[in-house]
């Protein structure tokens, strides 16, 4: 990979890892917010996730073994005692089933944006969708930084005619100045999940070579990528939908037109390849360099059980299993703010500034996180 492009390359894994779906849900809590709620929380969001990854990234950059991800981190800093190789077995497990989670509700969601829009079964696009993502991330972690990046580009261009057609229509229900606190715990907690990219900062700084410049950049960039897209998604929606429905899509594709329902499945399935991308490098890693096997043998004991289980559960199912995933891998991020205070003592930062290496920092995005846990259970 030429030197130039590798810091874009490892912000579109963090853009990657990050977008999903779960983009689609936004809009509607962002009309409940109310225009100046919803801006607040892409802001703060924004401002919280990065200075969580980056500081993901500072323990990283302390761990010296070759498995140098989270899981290292906590073995080092966090578990103690007599129960720290139960523990460290028992988040290995933990970590590799929410990979698996996610893995499968990327496999299944898939399949349901292109139920209708291709003339292929559903069995058909499972295989297809895990081939090319078997080929993609057995090749290695470059290879998923170059597809990241040409599929993170291509989603930001088909972003484009979307927002150009829903601007032509905005004649969306409206959206009012503010909504209530809850709307806005709601709508923050929404933003958190799609912007958080945990996963993915040990492979920006394996591919950055542990420079703490780039991953700064990368960090910055790649979250910033998302919230562009992010809330495009949600202004466009919001601004030209008669109803926001909860997925997003439906509602902005009934005022806007057929186009912005196929360029909004295109860019859906695109936040499925590039999350799958990431996460299943992330989780065949974490097996490889624990179980000591292959990197085939351990893409297969990270994968196959995900793709597997879309045959014998409903959709419904795997998506639940999705969300169980997501309201652990918050609790893994709440964890990581003790591992870095640990970690940092006695040392400098490295990609952190002062500031954001400060004692009020860590507790800011703690708070903000428990934020986060309490907006996780608002709904409307």
């Amino acid at each position: 990979m030429n030197k130039k492009n590798s810091v874009f390359a490892a912000a579109c894994l963090v853009a990657g890892n990050g977008i999903g779906s779960g983009v689609m849900a936004i809009p509607f809590f962002v009309q409940k917010a109310g225009i100046l709620g919803g801006v607040i929380a892409f802001l703060l969001s924004f401002t919280v996730t990065v200075l969580l990854h980056l500081m993901i990234a500072e323990v990283l950059l302390t761990v010296k073994s070759d498995s140098g991800d989270i899981l290292e981190g906590f073995n080092l800093y966090l578990f103690r005692g007599r129960l720290k190789p139960v523990l460290t077995v028992f988040f290995f497990i933990l970590l590799v089933t929410i990979l698996m989670a996610n893995l499968s509700a990327y496999i299944s969601g898939t399949v349901e944006i292109l139920e209708g829009l291709v003339p292929l079964p559903a069995i058909a696009v499972k295989l297809l969708f895990f081939a090319v993502c078997a080929v993609i991330v057995l090749m290695g972690l470059y290879t998923v930084g170059i597809s990241e990046k040409i599929t993170i580009v291509f989603m930001c261009f088909l972003l484009i005619p979307t927002i150009v057609l829903s601007l032509l229509h905005r004649n969306g229900a409206g959206i009012s100045l503010t909504g209530g606190l809850d709307a806005f715990a709601a709508v923050f907690s929404m933003i958190m999940f799609s912007f958080s990219a945990v996963f993915a900062i040990p492979q920006v700084v394996e591919l950055l070579d542990r420079d703490a410049v780039k991953i700064r950049k990368a960090v910055w960039l790649g979250t910033g990528l998302n919230f562009v897209m992010s809330a495009s998604v949600a202004f466009c929606a919001v601004l030209s939908s008669k109803e926001v429905t909860r997925i997003a899509i439906i509602g902005w594709a009934d005022s806007v037109g057929g186009a912005v329902k196929i360029a909004g499945s295109v860019f859906i399935v695109c936040a499925m390849l590039t999350s799958f991308w990431t996460t299943g490098l992330a989780a065949s890693e974490m097996i490889r360099i624990r179980l000591k096997q292959s990197s085939f043998i351990s893409f297969c004991i990270a994968t196959l059980p995900a793709l597997l289980l879309t045959f014998v559960v409903s959709s419904k199912f795997t998506n639940f299993l999705k969300v169980g995933g997501g309201a652990i891998a918050m609790v893994i991020s709440v964890m990581i703010i003790p591992t870095f205070i640990i970690a940092m003592k006695g040392r400098k930062p490295q990609v952190l500034t002062k500031s954001g290496a400060s004692l009020p920092s860590v507790i800011f995005v703690l708070v903000m996180h428990i934020l986060m846990a309490v907006g996780a259970f608002i709904d409307f």
